[in-house]
């Protein structure tokens, strides 16, 4: 998504190259053009076949053709461009699936790889809008649909579609007026004009700091939802296509991963908020016993749950005992926050869900000090180091 000061892609495709001083002249021309509207101006000029080449040798440039558009010139040139690009892709999808979980997480990694961060990129970071474009493209090349909307397809449950629409237009709402008070590119949320962005979504003027909170809270939500479900469907499509290859194929490139527990059938299907506790305290010891299948099941269940139920002594004492395991302990808390199962068994928590503390000096949530703090007491309990053996 293009942000009033995001920098443009342009592709000129020619279909064949002319002497060097043409090409060459082309190039400056259409760049004095575009650069003179005060566009920052990415060009490149090439031919279909080039650009296909490139397209299979840099996945970066593959992904900014995922959402190419033709603005003007030969209608010809574009189609057999567009149809022999996505036609390359769908030839070896488990290839793409793999390269833009990898791409996703290289640009996590250094533009912000926790979305309870408040100085993360809200374009490039975890959870932001790269991560819905990459969807997007995902969802093309699996459907064979090119509806630019965000609709219930594929194998999200209608209220994953639901909340990719809302934090969408969250995102899309802030990162743009960022750029206009601004003046340039900026997409760091906790900006210098930070307090303005605040006061235009919440739409008052009073109250600036409650505004501002409130503003980092929801992006931070929105933003987890985006992660969490983006990084599930490209788990699902993996599998499909693992699913759908031969089966021999499959175990010489060692695709396939180990059979997880089945745990949807009898009880657990039906289950109640102490059986799931239960899950929680053996996943400390198996983590593969959470696939995506029993994952999803928990987040069907939870709305059908009442906040009474979460309060039985059975819990208490389930509880209690996933605590004594020292150095496995963050993890699962993490598992059960993320699901939303910690904040309703302990409100005092839910309450700290992605609360930020405006403060130069802390640059995550609340919540997410806390359990970074939890974890640093895993490391130190599972460390070997004889300094640490008078602390565990």
């Amino acid at each position: 998504e293009l942000a009033p000061h995001s920098p443009v892609d342009v592709l000129l495709l020619v279909k064949s190259h002319a002497t060097h001083e043409v090409d060459s002249g082309l190039e400056i021309a259409a760049r004095g053009v575009l650069s003179s509207l005060g566009f920052e101006i990415r060009l490149s000029v090439l031919t279909v076949k080039e650009c296909l080449h490139r397209a299979q040798a840099q996945f970066p440039f593959a992904f900014a053709c995922l959402g190419a558009r033709r603005v003007s010139g030969d209608l010809a040139v574009f189609q057999e461009w567009n149809q022999r690009f996505w036609a390359n892709l769908a030839k070896n999808q488990m290839a793409f699936l793999s390269e833009l979980t990898d791409y996703l997480e290289a640009l996590h990694d250094d533009h912000g790889p926790s979305v309870y961060s408040t100085e993360s990129n809200l374009n490039l970071g975890a959870g932001g809008l790269v991560d819905l474009a990459g969807l997007h493209g995902c969802l093309r090349l699996m459907t064979g649909s090119n509806d630019p909307l965000i609709r219930p397809v594929g194998s999200l449950a209608p209220r994953d579609w639901q909340r990719l629409e809302q934090a969408h237009q969250h995102l899309l709402l802030v990162r743009n007026h960022l750029h206009f008070v601004e003046g340039r590119r900026q997409d760091s949320l906790l900006s210098d004009r930070f307090l303005e962005v605040a006061r235009f979504v919440a739409g008052s003027i009073e109250q600036p700091a409650i505004a501002a909170g409130s503003l980092v809270r929801d992006t931070a939500r929105r933003r987890r939802q985006v992660h969490q479900i983006v990084r599930r469907y490209l788990r699902c499509s993996r599998q499909d296509v693992n699913a759908r290859s031969d089966s021999a194929k499959i175990r010489y490139l060692k695709l396939t991963t180990p059979a997880s527990i089945d745990l949807l059938e009898g009880k657990e299907a039906s289950g109640t908020p102490e059986r799931w506790m239960k899950l929680f305290r053996f996943g400390q010891t198996e983590p593969a016993l959470f696939s995506d299948e029993l994952e999803a099941a928990l987040l069907a269940q939870f709305p059908t749950w009442r906040f009474d139920a979460f309060s039985s002594p059975a819990m208490h004492t389930e509880f209690r005992l996933m605590l004594k395991q020292k150095g496995r302990v963050g993890s699962t808390l993490r598992r059960m926050r993320e699901t939303g199962f910690l904040g309703r068994y302990l409100p005092e928590i839910g309450r700290l869900d992605c609360l930020p503390q405006l403060d130069p000096c802390r640059k995550y949530t609340i919540d997410e000090q806390v359990f970074k703090s939890i974890d640093a007491l895993d490391d130190m309990a599972a460390s070997p180091g004889v300094s640490m053996h008078d602390y565990q």
